[in-house]
């Protein structure tokens, strides 16, 4: 027998060891968040994590331990969900993802009729030693500043940039050893004395959070082993993404080694036409899946 119940403190302790330690601090720092428990014959067998907004329900996690995939348990349990949150009053279940990085998932927005769309970021994944290969190295990368020389007021300013972007780099700012880490490897672009784009570069293997999960709060597919994070906030004129890139590469070909991961999310455009054209490496492009509630109400007989 397959049940979900939101998880309580009578049952946290068999559940909280799956689900992820960045997870977790959101909640903590956000309360926006619901934690479900999945049981199989009594037994806790997996969890799902929900964002509240408003009267939609975006999924964040699903996880099943090995032992129980392939049985339709997940199903299961997403469609009693799905009743659960109907009742009590949300219209839409939402989420983002890789298809090729989470094919499961895939599938299971196939079976339950989710409608998809292209998101709004894409995923790259590559190693150092792609660099060297990348013809953006070739452009002088004018007018990009390492982002430690800003003063204080227009770098607070560009970490509220972030945060809009939807990066909780709250967590970051309060730890000054990350912090610290950060504005060292990381660049901006100047134009006519403002900053008009900002290239985040979190080294990974210098500094992480106490519970060791990406400090810049996204959940990156091999983030555990990554070596360096970016992420890209700024103008998407051709200038600022190419030259950031240009400083970028110049910097990691000088301070880390070839088989060095890196991980990062862009917002779709200009940058990502670049790093696909520059490097060569097509990256991962995001799919929001959505599923209007509405559809249960035939099922209500």
């Amino acid at each position: 027998m397959v049940y979900i119940s939101q998880i309580s403190p009578d049952n946290i302790d068999v559940f909280i060891p799956l689900i992820p330690g960045i997870l977790k601090t959101q909640a903590l720092k956000e309360g926006d968040m619901r934690f479900y428990g999945i049981s199989v014959d009594g037994e806790a067998a997996g969890t799902v994590v929900i964002r509240e907004r408003a009267d939609m329900a975006e999924l964040r996690y699903m996880y099943l331990i090995p032992g129980r995939r392939g049985y339709g348990y997940m199903d299961k349990a997403l469609a009693d969900l799905a009743f659960m949150l109907r009742d009590e009053g949300f219209s839409v279940i939402t989420f983002d993802y890789l298809p090729s990085e989470y094919p499961a998932v895939a599938r299971i927005c196939s079976r339950f009729s989710f409608e998809e769309h292209a998101a709004k970021s894409a995923f790259f994944r590559f190693r150092v030693q792609d660099i060297r290969k990348c013809t953006a190295v070739s452009y002088m990368p004018r007018d990009t500043i390492k982002l430690r020389v800003l003063p204080d007021p227009a770098r607070k300013q560009l970490y509220k940039n972030v945060e809009r972007q939807g990066y909780d780099i709250s967590h970051i700012i309060s730890d000054h050893d990350v912090l610290a880490s950060m504005e060292e490897h990381s660049l901006v672009y100047m134009e006519h004395d403002k900053a008009a784009g900002l290239m985040l570069v979190q080294d990974m293997n210098d500094y992480r959070l106490r519970d060791k999960s990406p400090a810049l709060g996204r959940v990156f597919p091999d983030g555990a082993s990554a070596d360096i994070a970016l992420v890209y906030v700024g103008s998407s004129q051709l200038k600022a993404p190419l030259y950031l890139i240009s400083a970028l590469c110049r910097d990691i070909l000088s301070n880390y080694e070839d088989n060095d991961l890196i991980t990062g999310y862009f917002p779709e455009g200009q940058i990502t036409r670049l790093l696909e054209g520059t490097l060569n490496i097509r990256g991962l492009h995001e799919m929001t899946a959505s599923l209007s509630l509405d559809i249960l109400e035939r099922y209500n007989g």
